[in-house]
């Protein structure tokens, strides 16, 4: 389930920059952001005890 989550945040924030990206003047690469932007969400979630350590500890080492 947590890999799922994580997925799903991957492909929605890339699907964001890339429409950012399209319609402004910034150049951004949207895959390097989605997947910095959803290991950061991650994190803040374990390190304010939002989300289980146990479950998304190797999620985020993967993500890093």
């Amino acid at each position: 389930m947590e890999l799922l989550i994580a997925l799903v945040s991957i492909f929605v924030i890339t699907g964001i920059a890339y429409l950012v990206r399209r319609y402004t003047l910034l150049k951004i690469c949207p895959i390097c952001a989605g997947v910095s932007l959803t290991w950061a969400w991650l994190l803040v979630g374990v390190l304010t005890n939002l989300l289980s350590i146990t479950h998304y500890s190797l999620l985020i080492a993967t993500l890093m």
